[in-house]
């Protein structure tokens, strides 16, 4: 890794506790950008057991998750990409783990405007993914 970043969290609603603290790894080829990228996927889809960038149990799949929340047989049951992502690689997650949520964090509506329109091109299944596009002005400033 070539950067640790250490956020600070409370939340006001009972219900949605966050924990207090969360350490995002940034690896040599990854910019701050898909850091802040990985730390709002986390917050904005927390739940039970959300993991950043853990080594996952089943070698079958061949990815390294951004985020993941797996479930008790240890088999992703969400799936959280950040910034760039193929539309072929989002085929083989829907494959490789079927039962999975699978979203896709971008720093903009624009850029999930792209990528929804690319994976309606390769004809990916709607009801398989999701996406999120930041406001860019506020991803900017974080």
């Amino acid at each position: 890794m070539s950067g640790k970043y250490s956020f600070d969290l409370r939340s006001a609603e009972r219900r949605r506790s966050l924990p207090g603290k969360i350490i995002v790894g940034q690896k040599e080829n990854e910019g701050v950008k898909h850091v802040m990228l990985k730390f709002l996927a986390y917050v904005l889809f927390h739940r039970e057991r959300l993991q950043i960038e853990p080594r996952l149990p089943d070698e079958t799949i061949p990815f390294e998750p951004d985020v993941i929340q797996l479930d008790y047989s240890l088999r992703p049951s969400l799936w959280i990409e950040c910034g760039e992502c193929s539309v072929g690689k989002l085929h083989k997650l829907a494959v490789k783990a079927p039962e999975a949520e699978i979203w896709v964090v971008k720093c903009s509506p624009v850029d999930a405007q792209n990528l929804y329109h690319a994976m309606e091109h390769e004809e990916l299944r709607r009801n398989h993914y999701g996406i999120v596009g930041l406001d860019p002005a506020m991803f900017d400033e974080m």
